[in-house]
């Protein structure tokens, strides 16, 4: 059996697709070659190892929670209470020209660029549903995550024209705001691209869910002048992928050691 076989036995028993005898039947294999082949088994060892380790880097650290607006969330229009007046489901919106644009870069997970323009009915840029300015928010969209250990989420928010952001029903900074502005509200959080709100938030092991109430405060009408809509993008770190990578490396370099003493 080649080292090769060797190392993608060892990855199979990590995704548990391959037994763990396997590996030590054919580590067994190996150690019984003559010394001659040992030593060139060894030499291709290390660089081995380290493209294997290079190959799962990505996927080792980047074992996060991506948090994107996209269709399909729960939604609804609001009354002057704030209570939910209808139910809806969130739709992908046309983008104003002055918004930030769609697939924003997620604040901790550079793969990450898939959140985009969404609204609880089509009140985005051109739509079909033009939402009416109101001194209060005029629709509700909520989202869930899970976060395996306790770590901080990351979360930056464009709206239209601004946005109430609540993290299990606590509102967070910054607040937003009924005031419109020269281009939406004008201060974070907002539309365009220097406006978002940036929320750092320290979160427990277990379930969470974020709510984002969104105003609608422009003096126009129509959604080609007075569009409303959100994006948002963001990541829950988990600590823990990086000791599993650790744990990797320590283990290669345990596996090269027996080598090494085998050889002597």
């Amino acid at each position: 059996m080649s080292i090769e076989h060797v190392f993608m036995a060892g990855v199979g028993v990590v995704d548990g697709s391959r037994p763990l005898g396997e590996v030590w039947t054919g580590t067994a294999e190996l150690l019984s070659c003559p010394n001659e082949e040992k030593k060139m088994i060894l030499k291709r060892f290390l660089p081995y190892s380290a493209a294997i380790a290079i190959a799962f880097l990505p996927g080792v650290v980047r074992a996060d929670t991506d948090i994107d607006s996209k269709a399909g969330l729960t939604a609804c229009l609001l009354d002057s209470t704030g209570a939910c007046a209808t139910s809806e489901t969130t739709v992908a919106t046309g983008v104003d020209p002055l918004w930030e644009p769609n697939y924003p870069t997620n604040p901790s997970d550079p793969t990450d660029k898939s959140a985009y323009w969404i609204g609880a009915v089509d009140s985005g840029y051109n739509g079909a549903d033009y939402v009416a300015s109101q001194t209060y928010p005029v629709y509700r969209i909520t989202d869930t995550f899970t976060a395996s250990t306790a770590a901080t989420l990351e979360l930056d928010v464009w709206a239209d024209d601004s946005v109430n952001v609540y993290l299990d029903g606590v509102e967070e900074t910054p607040y937003g705001t009924n005031v419109p502005g020269s281009t939406c509200s004008g201060v974070p959080t907002s539309c365009t691209s220097n406006e978002g709100g940036v929320f750092n938030e320290n979160v427990s092991t277990g379930g969470h869910i974020l709510t984002f109430d969104v105003y609608q405060t422009g003096t126009t009408t129509g959604t080609n002048s007075n569009p409303t809509g959100l994006l948002y993008t963001g990541n829950v770190p988990e600590p823990g992928s990086v000791s599993i990578l650790l744990a990797m490396l320590v283990g290669v370099a345990g596996f090269a050691g027996i080598l090494k003493k085998k050889l002597a």
